[in-house]
């Protein structure tokens, strides 16, 4: 019983970890976010428009008026263009330079 027990376990603890494994990570870079509710705005946009979207993390980036974004998907179909076209729903204060598949 006691081995029925921790095997029953070690599988709820492996369950998550597998599940990460499917999830696809986007990396990028992205202009017009200057405010939390900006990062709010487009993290609502993409996660409405673009099947799969679990996060989406808006850092300070490199340069100047530049943010980094983090986009993580349970799709793998996720580019600039998609996204770009998310985005267009709520303006064109928001313009991502770049995105590139990470893992």
């Amino acid at each position: 019983m006691k081995k029925l027990i921790l095997l029953s376990a070690l599988a709820l603890l492996a369950t998550p970890a597998l599940r990460a494994g499917d999830a696809s990570t986007y990396e990028g870079t992205i202009t017009g976010v200057v405010c939390v509710a900006c990062k709010q705005h487009v993290t609502e946009a993409l996660t409405a428009k673009l099947d799969g979207i679990t996060e989406v993390k808006i850092t300070p980036g490199a340069k100047d008026g530049e943010q980094k974004i983090t986009i993580v998907s349970k799709k793998d179909d996720v580019t600039k263009d998609t996204a770009s076209q998310a985005l267009s729903s709520i303006g064109n204060d928001y313009k991502i330079l770049s995105l590139e598949k990470k893992g």
